[in-house]
């Protein structure tokens, strides 16, 4: 709007627009963290995990609890640390909280729409709402320790699940891990930095 008044001509304006264009084609391939891929993002960028010297991989998948198998990845984030997470994957929201398709923990559900889903538990605070369509790297929730009542019951960590089938019915088939950069087949108790 303002272009011929700053001293820009026509092919200014123009090139501004395809600049424009192609950032926006490309912001999917942008990453965030070092452990990002084209297809996911890592649920925290690299400025948050050195934000909280480092992201604890304190639960694995598939490892045996006390009553159940452990369906999901904990990733620790410290005492306090609330930081925000970031959905992993572009979807629809189909459980906010402990409504909708939640079935437990303060938890945010997204159907990617490709036959995958992902859960999120144990969250201090949602900051989306059901059916809301949200993209790789969106802010979804800060993470937390809360339990099916919405108590602080747990270390401050994020239980991520990933899956195939229905949000509403499935259960967790994947290690998350595996989703990521360099992660696939750490051990627990890996201090991540964000390097």
């Amino acid at each position: 709007v303002n272009a011929k008044r700053n001293g820009h001509n026509e092919d200014d304006v123009a090139f501004f627009c395809k600049v424009c264009y192609l950032y926006m084609s490309l912001q999917k391939y942008i990453r965030t963290s070092v452990y990002d891929t084209a297809e996911y993002a890592f649920p925290y960028t690299d400025e948050q995990i050195k934000a909280v010297d480092g992201v604890e991989y304190s639960g694995a998948f598939g490892e045996p609890r006390a009553t159940h198998i452990h369906e999901g990845v904990d990733l620790a984030t410290g005492s306090g640390n609330y930081i925000e997470i970031h959905a992993i994957h572009d979807g629809v929201v189909r459980g906010a909280g402990n409504a909708g398709d939640c079935w437990d923990c303060n938890s945010v559900d997204i159907d990617h729409g490709d036959g995958t889903y992902a859960r999120y538990l144990h969250c201090n605070e949602v900051m989306v709402s059901l059916g809301q369509h949200v993209s790789k790297g969106d802010v979804i929730a800060t993470t937390g320790g809360k339990n099916g009542a919405g108590a602080e019951a747990y270390p401050v960590h994020l239980h991520l699940e990933f899956g195939h089938g229905d949000v509403k019915s499935a259960r967790s088939d994947t290690d998350a891990l595996t989703l990521f950069n360099g992660l696939a087949g750490i051990p627990v108790g890996t201090l991540l930095n964000g390097e």
